[in-house]
């Protein structure tokens, strides 16, 4: 990550941009960007938590307040409360939809790699590829190792 907890500005704001680069228009239509709202983010399904620090930083840099963020490598049950962020709804619609995307890929990810950790037992080392989706990288090595597993010749 670029730096201790998180990405730096720059990706978070690309991030964003990506997905709703001309801002939301639910929320413009319902006029709501500045109703105070919460969203909380849960786990579907049983998995092992990557991401939640990254969803939790583009919270905060749309404008909300994210609170009770677990920590990555957490294993969560169905239904288990990971994130809850306060705040404009304008700025919790905003990230909401990257936040869950980002979510679901890197949990995907480690849940996965959790699984092969587990399968390989004890004294058992499981190394991942470095290979990634340009621009992923950070993210899937963060998620390989929220999951126990290691990069393979990462250093190359």
């Amino acid at each position: 990550m670029d730096e201790p907890g998180g990405p730096a500005a720059a990706r978070l704001d690309a991030w964003l941009d990506e997905d709703a680069p001309f801002g939301d228009l639910t929320t413009d239509l319902l006029a709501i960007a500045d109703v105070p709202g919460r969203i909380t983010f849960a786990a579907r399904d049983a998995m092992v938590l990557a991401g939640a620090v990254e969803a939790a930083a583009l919270l905060r840099r749309a404008g909300a307040h994210p609170q009770d963020v677990r920590p990555r490598g957490t294993p969560l049950a169905a239904g288990e409360t990971f994130l809850v962020a306060e705040g404009p709804a304008g700025a919790l619609h905003r990230a909401w939809k990257v936040a869950q995307t980002l979510v679901e890929h890197t949990s995907g990810i480690a849940t996965r790699a959790r699984r092969l950790v587990d399968a390989a037992g004890p004294g058992v080392v499981v190394a991942c590829t470095r290979k990634s989706v340009p621009g992923a990288k950070a993210l899937g090595v963060d998620a390989v190792r929220a999951g126990g597993a290691v990069m393979h010749r990462l250093g190359l």
